[in-house]
């Protein structure tokens, strides 16, 4: 059996609307201050616009939250591709800034692309209204969502 070696309190892996997740980032800080969360880390995909401006800090502090500066960062090693969390940086690091917008453009291009080749399968996805859903980092979940949003079922690709 697994068990975690932070206190209950705490969640150091938080998805916003900026990647996958349901809820803008004021929103995960307050559901986490509602929960009773004293520590949380957002660490959205390769996205660090949750972090920029102290904002998010601010409204941590006023609700008794610490907000921890994190992403879920693609990495390859090789040919390997794995997904490592980072926690405690400068999100406005210049060099870690461009590099991370860099791959938030191919993820657009990528996904631009599985829409296309979905509408050439029967399965017409607007990249553009998917686009406009206020994520900065687009990946294939939002295909999905978007393919449920219209009706499509049971896909077998």
């Amino acid at each position: 059996m697994l068990t975690s070696t932070l206190p209950p309190h705490r969640d150091w892996h938080l998805h916003t609307t900026l990647s996958d997740g349901f809820a803008a980032p004021e929103a995960v800080v307050q559901q986490a201050a509602s929960q009773g969360l004293r520590s949380i880390a957002i660490t959205d995909h390769d996205c660090l616009d949750a972090h920029l401006g102290g904002d998010l800090a601010r409204l941590g502090a006023e609700l008794g939250v610490q907000i921890v500066t994190g992403a879920e960062l693609d990495c390859s090693v090789g040919d390997q591709e794995t997904e490592v969390l980072a926690y405690h940086f400068d999100p406005a690091h210049p060099g870690l800034f461009e590099h991370l917008r860099a791959v938030q453009a191919q993820r657009w291009e990528r996904f631009r692309f599985y829409c296309y080749g979905m509408a050439a399968k029967g399965h017409p996805i607007d990249p553009e209204a998917v686009i406009h859903c206020g994520a900065r980092v687009l990946i294939k979940v939002h295909l999905y969502r978007a393919l449920q949003a219209v009706g499509t079922k049971d896909i077998d690709y």
